[in-house]
């Protein structure tokens, strides 16, 4: 089409890299036959082709109107696009001093296309059935859908749901205050088990009618043809199986009710054991979207403002240097992990946003040497739970500030400026680590070692059956303090001690109360006059909600009955880094859920090299679950 409609060539394509743009195949050699040089973005940086992006981003936008407004199912987005396209290229538009696409690129080539009069999209529409295709008492039109203009014929496009066909004329009524679906009773959801099934392909029974293009251009321009005598409607046959003539209806109109899966997690979900506060507290933690990337984060307020506060924390510790990067020597990159901390009430305290070194970048021998550092076992966190209950010890929680960095830096390590920072005049500058930041290899044992010394000066004595553990007693009075990485847990019945223990930390580091336990490591604390109730609620809703199983039917069972789960060597293999994710995650999940450690147990067997059967078998872990 540049060739032949505009005189033109293409010297450059730009695209992402999706496999059906792999140069290796046939689209990669007929590129290189015509010297086209073929530009691919960066993985995940759409911005780089943007252009395109904002045009799709019009056309998807337009299209979403049209659907909506005269209530027309999904299945109708192809067309629904192609009207978009043909819409948008007749408008004016800002960029082009209020000169319409068409009209401009009219000045400077020949563009043949039709000029017919814009129709609503959706809206009920009557073909004129000609004498040779009905008999005496046969209707004279048929009510049909307007769906669109045809880019080969001047004509509209009408589509019949009952006989599911096309018809391409100018002979044709339009009733365009009133759609063909009527007003919708309720949203289709995308999760229900009935789907309305889309259009098929067309099958073209006439040279007058041809399906429609796929779109190449934004600008998709039709040849205008020169009309017969005859200008009946032509029927375009499309090739489906038999069907019921109401399959086009929403299916909000079949059922009646508004269309949601048969299984909504709320009726799997019961908080009324709760008390007010907890209740408000869960409520709380559920209900705040954390961003999952830096350009997200800055689009609200609070969480570039927690950015801020970040980079502050950095340089008032002074975390690095900026310097030039010695000539042998690699840097490692670096991103923002974001998360909330709320008090006791369930009231966010602070937004929390932390720029993590990415570590695994790291070289042994070269930017770091050791990497142990001891964490809080999940068995001493339980039999600390069960002491702090059976003797009814408060169990108080604190975080330690940008923890990592009070740890000392003793090897050589260099990183590229964070994201989203500009430093002026030190583009082309890396930052000399001089403390020990997250993500960083060498940073938890630095950290831990800075707390140990801390710890022993106050005269705790270190456990040796968990090394986080540190213990001080009096007589029968005893103080705890519990650590994972940058989360202390103190209990006991030692109150003085605690007060003091309290007061020194404050002191030695930039410490924020929390108040009473009530989340930790993903795990929900509860506590009445019963006891301590733990549960991984929230976790186990995210890992539903992750993996698309929140509307699954549930089943009683985590593992079939007398189940014959092995190796499966001859199965299909499914994608093993994503399947060990997923295991790994319910293995964590079965410290407070020992009913499917066994369940759990079987698939782990098969972690490197896991089939479709194993992946299923995970999958009914998660139903049961629900």
């Amino acid at each position: 089409m540049v060739s032949q409609q505009f005189g033109g060539k293409i010297r450059v394509l730009r695209s992402d890299n999706g496999g059906e743009y792999d140069d290796r195949g046939a689209f990669g050699a007929y590129l290189a036959d015509h010297g086209i040089l073929h530009q691919t973005t960066c993985v995940h940086t759409s911005t780089q082709n943007g252009v395109a992006e904002r045009k799709n981003r019009h056309l998807l936008e337009v299209a979403r109107c049209l659907l909506l407004a005269m209530h027309l199912p999904k299945s109708y987005w192809g067309d629904a696009v192609l009207t978009a396209a043909h819409l948008i290229n007749r408008l004016p538009s800002r960029a082009l001093s209020f000169d319409t696409p068409l009209s401009h690129l009219a000045k400077n080539h020949v563009v043949h296309t039709s000029h017919l009069p814009p129709r609503i999209f959706g809206s009920v529409c009557f073909v004129h059935v000609h004498t040779p295709h009905r008999d005496k008492l046969d209707a004279r039109s048929l009510r049909c859908v307007f769906v669109g203009y045809s880019p080969t014929t001047k004509g509209y496009r009408c589509y019949h749901p009952p006989t599911r066909r096309y018809y391409c004329t100018v002979d044709v009524t339009f009733r365009e205050g009133e759609s063909y679906f009527g007003p919708r009773q309720g949203e289709i959801s995308t999760t229900s088990d009935e789907t309305i099934e889309s259009p098929l392909p067309i099958v073209a029974t006439s040279p007058l009618s041809s399906p429609a293009a796929p779109i190449e251009s934004p600008l998709p321009i039709a040849v205008e043809q020169v009309q017969t005598e005859d200008v009946s409607p032509v029927p375009v046959t499309v090739s489906t199986p038999d069907s019921d003539d109401d399959l086009h209806i929403p299916l909000a109109r079949l059922i009646g009710k508004r269309g949601s899966t048969k299984h909504p997690i709320a009726n799997y979900i019961c908080y009324s054991h709760l008390s007010p506060a907890h209740k408000a507290f869960i409520s709380s933690l559920s209900s705040i979207m954390i961003p999952k990337t830096w350009q997200e984060a800055v689009q609200v307020p609070e969480w570039k403002q927690a950015m801020k506060e970040e980079l502050r924390a950095l340089h008032k510790n002074n975390t690095w240097k900026l310097v030039d990067l010695p000539p042998g020597k690699r840097t490692v990159g670096s991103r923002w992990v974001f998360t909330i901390k709320q008090n006791q009430d369930g009231i966010v305290e602070r937004y929390k946003a932390r720029l993590v070194a990415q570590g695994y970048t790291q070289a042994q021998g070269i930017d770091y040497q050791d990497t142990f550092a001891p964490v809080a076992k999940m068995n001493t966190i339980r039999i600390l739970f069960s002491c702090a209950a059976s003797r009814r010890w408060d169990l108080l929680q604190f975080d330690i500030k940008n923890a990592f960095l009070n740890g000392d830096l003793e090897e050589e390590v260099y990183m590229d400026i964070p994201p989203g920072l500009v430093i002026k005049g030190s583009e082309r500058k890396v930052c000399r680590v001089l403390k020990a930041l997250y993500g960083l290899k060498q940073s938890p044992r630095a950290w831990f070692r800075r707390l140990y010394k801390f710890m022993m000066k106050l005269g705790y004595i270190q456990s040796q059956a968990d090394h986080t553990l540190f213990i001080k007693r009096k007589g029968n009075l005893i103080s705890i303090l519990i650590v994972y990485v940058d989360d202390i847990i103190i209990t006991g019945d030692y109150l003085e001690e605690i007060i003091h223990l309290k007061e020194q930390l404050s002191r030695e580091f930039e410490v924020k109360d929390l108040g009473k336990l009530r989340y930790f490591l993903g795990i929900e604390v509860a506590r009445s006059q019963q006891g301590i109730f733990i549960s991984q609620r929230k976790y186990t809703l995210d890992l539903l909600e992750e993996t698309g199983m929140l509307g699954c039917a549930p089943v009683d069972t985590p593992i079939e009955a007398n189940h014959r789960i092995d190796a499966d060597t001859g199965g299909e293999k499914v994608d093993a880094s994503k399947y060990q994710r997923l295991v790994g995650r319910l293995i964590y999940l079965s410290h407070t859920r020992p009913d499917i450690t066994y369940a759990v147990g079987v698939l782990s067997r098969y972690m490197h090299s896991p089939s479709i059967r194993h992946q299923q078998a995970a999958f009914r872990v998660l139903r049961y679950l629900k």
